[in-house]
């Protein structure tokens, strides 16, 4: 495959048709200089990425963002009441509406995910005090907060409850308080709690605890998900490392020193992207500049990510352009400002919001040369757009160059301020249907400023999202 940028990976992670993990036996190096213990010892690459969906076919209709009318019911009703007096009693009320209501044991631990996620928060202050209480079911349940010790507590009294085989699993994993950049074989000590369920005779992995919400700096964000409900193994491993090898429900276990090489990807990930084409581990290295090919499944979503840098927690500006709609479908661009160490966080832009896929750091051994147009939209706002083409900056006066913008909006503009006309030349694209517009223009040698711009059916303004620069 022909790379635009010139690449020089770290050893560590491969992910090609169905994404294959190769390792080498010399390891990998973490972000402080350590030497990871080698991974095995085999030279050809081994899946891992799940490249057979059709294997967990059968409860991805579970994964959803919509909690059960009747949990969210009993989570607002009197049964809630029950729970700050009698925890006993309300884990029988609440089996009780679950076994007359489900269809069957995956729509059981739905329900229980649910009723868990919706109805405690996380008790924060405790978990950076490090002074936990008792997380027995009983006292969570009367107090309506827990670490994740409780929450898989009450998750598996529920599971007990009505039937459901289950256990609980503990391990390290990649959350608000741990950071890829430090990450060691010394560092990965058990951190948190999560749950396997046996469903018939084949085991599933649910994450109750992130699927109630997540934690920002000191504080927690409440907010209910699914995308840890039943999560395939192959896709699970890249977040969770139990403290026993079976609990990964792999049918080869991934090493110690195999995980630390892994990049921090999330469920929503391999939900969102089928085949991604280049090496990629936790961490990368390169000389200024990458690009990665992938393929998506949902093609009617756009890409973003941020881009920081590690040493100076300072976002690199216009240091990523993606592109999608073109073979394989889509690709990122990443150019670094300077030498040193970044985080990229990836993130898929849904019409109602932005999803965090996953991030993986990058070393660059020197300043990239390729330079983006300046992006005024970031993943919070991608409704307003993605300008794809051109990809880089600057632009040559006197050119003409074709634009493709990606948006929900109903128009897009490219405006040229003219100085010899003294006026702003307005340039539509044309709609070429399903968020996609597309047109040539021309760029007089007189033009001081190029923006790109949307606006919706009905509005007065247009809004910029894009500014090349001119030369």
């Amino acid at each position: 495959m022909k790379k635009t940028f010139p690449v020089k990976m770290i050893r560590s992670l491969s992910l090609t048709l169905g994404m294959l993990l190769f390792f080498t036996p010399a390891g990998c190096i973490s972000a402080d200089g350590e030497m990871i213990e080698p991974a095995s010892e085999q030279a050809a690459p081994r899946p891992i990425f799940p490249v057979d969906r059709s294997a967990y076919a059968d409860v991805q209709s579970w994964r959803t963002s919509d909690p059960d009318p009747l949990m969210l019911e009993l989570r607002g009703g009197e049964t809630d009441k029950l729970r700050l007096k009698n925890a006993d009693a309300y884990i029988s009320e609440v089996a009780k509406v679950i076994n007359e209501n489900a269809g069957n044991d995956f729509q059981k631990v739905k329900m229980i995910n649910d009723i868990v996620a919706m109805t405690l928060d996380y008790d924060v202050d405790a978990y950076l005090s490090r002074k936990i209480p008792r997380q027995k079911y009983s006292d969570v349940l009367s107090k309506g907060r827990a670490v994740s010790d409780g929450f898989s507590a009450v998750f598996l009294k529920l599971c007990d409850a009505t039937g459901i085989k289950c256990r609980s699993v503990r391990g390290y994993a990649r959350g608000a308080s741990t950071s890829l950049d430090k990450e060691s074989s010394v560092t990965l000590s058990s951190n948190h709690t999560w749950n396997i369920v046996t469903i018939g005779e084949k085991d599933y992995l649910v994450d109750v605890t992130w699927n109630g919400g997540h934690m920002v700096g000191g504080s927690t964000v409440k907010e209910y998900g699914t995308d840890w409900l039943f999560a395939c193994p192959e896709s699970f491993i890249y977040t969770h490392f139990p403290e026993s090898a079976s609990d990964q429900l792999l049918e080869e276990p991934v090493s110690r020193g195999e995980f630390l090489c892994l990049p921090d990807l999330r469920p929503a990930f391999f939900d969102e992207v089928e085949r991604w084409e280049e090496t990629l581990g936790r961490i990368v290295s390169c000389e200024g500049s990458l690009s990665y090919d992938f393929t998506q499944l949902n093609k009617d979503i756009g890409f973003s990510c941020s881009v920081r840098s590690v040493e100076s927690s300072r976002d690199a500006e216009n240091a990523f352009h993606f592109v999608q709609g073109i073979s394989p479908d889509a690709k990122l661009y990443l150019s670094f400002p300077e030498a040193g160490l970044y985080k990229v966080q990836l993130f898929a832009n849904h019409p109602e919001k932005a999803v965090y896929l996953g991030s993986f750091l990058v070393s660059s051994t020197s300043a990239g040369t390729e330079r983006f147009p300046q992006i005024f939209s970031n993943y919070g706002l991608a409704k307003d757009g993605i300008v794809e083409t051109p990809v880089f900056a600057p632009l040559k006066k006197g050119s003409e160059v074709s634009f493709t913008v990606r948006t929900p909006k109903s128009f897009v503009a490219v405006l040229i301020d003219d100085s010899a006309k003294d006026k702003v030349e307005w340039n539509y694209l044309e709609n070429k249907g399903k968020g996609v517009f597309e047109g040539s223009v021309m760029i007089p040698e007189t033009a001081t400023r190029l923006r790109v711009s949307v606006k919706e059916t009905g509005g007065r303004n247009f809004w910029s999202i894009a500014e090349y620069e001119l030369e």
